[in-house]
């Protein structure tokens, strides 16, 4: 196998854990505001504090899947222009 191939191989493994990794942070995410809804709903806490705690803790999963996921120069919010010309210099420069 040439070493082109088993750095596209690797990249391609790479790829597949920062899917899983934000998968799991999406349903972590989801199971939360569940279960901060119920607790609202069944007047267990106040909604204001539900809110609160819902916004925060999306907001921390969201920070530290940022911080996990992207490398130095990416962002969340990269064009598709821009991520292309990104890679092409990744690619250029090895």
């Amino acid at each position: 196998m040439s070493k082109v191939s088993e750095n596209r191989k690797k990249q391609l493994e790479i790829a597949g854990d920062k899917q899983r990794y934000a998968t799991t942070a999406l349903v972590l995410m989801t199971c939360i505001n569940v279960m901060l809804g119920t607790l609202m709903v069944s007047r267990e806490i106040p909604i204001w504090l539900g809110m609160f705690l819902s916004f925060g803790i999306m907001g921390l999963i969201v920070y530290k899947a940022n911080k996990d996921l992207l490398n130095k120069g990416e962002t969340m919010w990269e064009s598709p222009k821009d991520f292309h010309e990104r890679r092409r210099k990744e690619i250029e420069n090895g």
